[in-house]
């Protein structure tokens, strides 16, 4: 894990552009740490923002309040884990969603324990939390072309997963994710 820690930002700047509105989220690894399992929930139906699709726990700063602290607060409130009391290992690249207007700081983090199944969740925000390999996401990534608002039109990570596609500032997160993991892996020990 600590080699991870070495290629996940740890400075930048994390000042929204104009008309975005700052959240933080968690990118919660467990397990075995030479292929850590990555947490993912699927968001209610019924929610304004981001609707059914899958996404890292977290959520919209409230006044006054900074990244971390918001994630940390979003994650218990959602999942019921505090990721405070695991490893904070760095920062992915902040993303900019141009449909919602949020700008996302993702934290990541590693917990050495896996958590409990159901344990505290928020029925109201999410309907389903699961987990899989680094290695296997990397298994089930590939690019396609589609047209990302605010971002023009790309090649752009996609994962098929079990439980549905995972696409959009998830799967940009997901990607980063990887990218690191994989670049600690060919780093001499």
């Amino acid at each position: 894990m600590l080699a991870l820690a070495g290629c996940l930002e740890q400075g930048a700047d994390l000042t929204p552009p104009p008309g975005y509105r700052p959240a933080g989220v968690v990118a919660l690894l467990h397990g075995d740490g030479a292929d850590p399992a990555l947490l993912f929930t699927r968001r209610h139906a019924a929610l304004p923002d981001h609707a059914g699709q899958i996404s890292f726990p977290g959520g919209a700063l409230e006044a006054g309040e900074d990244f971390w602290p918001a994630a940390c607060r979003e994650c218990q409130e959602e999942i019921g884990i505090d990721p405070a009391q695991g490893n904070l290992l760095g920062r992915l690249a902040p993303v900019p969603i141009a449909v919602s207007a949020f700008f996302v700081v993702p934290f990541v983090v590693y917990l050495q324990t896996p958590p409990a199944e159901g344990q505290g969740w928020s029925r109201a925000e999410v309907v389903e939390v699961f987990s899989h390999s680094l290695a296997e996401l990397a298994q089930r990534r590939r690019l396609e072309r589609m047209e990302l608002r605010g971002r023009g039109v790309g090649m752009w990570p996609v994962f098929d997963l079990a439980q549905g596609v995972l696409w959009g500032a998830t799967a940009i997160m997901t990607d980063q994710l990887l990218n690191c993991w994989q670049t600690a892996a060919r780093r001499p020990t």
